[in-house]
């Protein structure tokens, strides 16, 4: 006999919130609820296991298991409105990927797919810019045998307009499927900046999609891993955080599980949903971003000089340069 998977109740999700104009009613989970035990230490010694971390790398430097861990207990604020957030996002949809095969095969695999949005996109507020004149002050075009002497040219004026040419963005998300039908249960989604820059193409391209996954037997789990941009649209306000985890079962609609984290916070780990009758897998955020942090190199890849973007509340940006004191403390150790 097949059994309905079980859902959390109110009490196991505290707030009750709605997800958009589509599904009215979504159930929130209190942030940091679901931070498992080994996340937990993590926070508890990180400062201590920095300092660890990197003597026992210099001792034993053949050992990749040693690299060095981020300078942030979670997700690194320093990733957002760097050039680095692309390689970042390809990498990140790709160890989710390896961390869940192991747990569904044979039942289930897991592909990534490319999603491509090909678009004009007019900027009005550039338009036609025509300036009367062009002053240059320089050496005037004499000949190799006459003496140069410093004047003032003037020369027309060109109009500068934009180009009108067609613009792709491609975007990595992973499909879950049932392996011998070819079912496809799950989509796992990671936003980029273009999909929360409100009425842009992307945006857009993405809210039709999600809309379609909503009205499909198709669960779809959101993950936000920035603060900056416009949330996806939900019909109550999102409980207080940073970041986000939205997990939308198809077969819970209109309900849905929110998870929301500080910066401060371990990002968490999360239930994947499947086909009814199979149980939820797991799956620690925390640990795949530990592993695409080390395997890029980003703790000397990224800028930690600059300004974090957005911009952070006072009482955060102390607290980043106190964790990037004890970061650039432990590597000289």
């Amino acid at each position: 006999m097949v059994r309905e998977p079980s859902f959390p109740s109110r009490e196991d999700f505290g707030t009750v919130f709605s997800v958009s104009k589509v599904f009215p009613r979504c159930t929130c989970n209190e942030a940091g609820r679901n931070i498992t035990s080994t996340a937990a230490k993590f926070v508890a010694g990180q400062e201590n296991s920095l300092s660890r971390t990197v003597k026992l790398k210099q001792r034993q430097p053949g050992l990749e298991v040693l690299t060095m861990p981020s300078p942030f207990p979670g997700m690194d604020p320093f990733l957002e409105g760097s050039p680095i957030w692309t390689d970042f996002h390809g990498d990140f949809i790709y160890a989710l990927r390896e961390a869940l095969v192991p747990k569904l095969r044979p039942r289930y695999i897991v592909l990534a797919q490319v999603h491509v949005t090909v678009f004009q996109e007019p900027d009005e507020k550039i338009g036609v810019i025509v300036p009367d004149v062009v002053v240059i002050e320089g050496e005037s075009p004499l000949p190799p045998e006459t003496e140069p002497s410093s004047v003032a040219t003037t020369v027309a004026a060109p109009a500068i307009v934009r180009l009108a040419f067609t613009q792709k963005f491609q975007q990595t998300y992973l499909e879950i499927r049932e392996r011998e039908t070819g079912k496809l249960v799950t989509v796992i989604e990671l936003l980029s900046p273009s999909n929360k820059r409100f009425g842009s193409p992307a945006w857009g391209e993405y809210l039709k999609k999600r809309d379609a996954i909503f009205a499909s037997d198709v669960h779809l789990v959101e993950l936000d891993l920035l603060r900056d941009g416009t949330r996806m649209p939900m019909g109550d306000p999102l409980p207080k955080g940073d970041y986000y985890a939205i997990i939308s079962r198809s077969y819970r609609r209109p309900y849905c599980e929110v998870y929301a984290w500080t910066i401060r916070d371990p990002l968490p780990t999360i239930p994947i949903p499947l086909l009814k009758g199979d149980a939820d897998v797991l799956l620690d955020l925390q640990q795949v971003f530990n592993t695409v942090y080390d395997r890029a190199g980003y703790d000397y890849s990224l800028d930690y000089n600059r300004e974090v973007e957005p911009p952070l509340s006072e009482e955060d940006a102390k607290w980043v340069k106190e964790r990037l004191s004890a970061f650039s403390a432990a590597k000289r150790t």
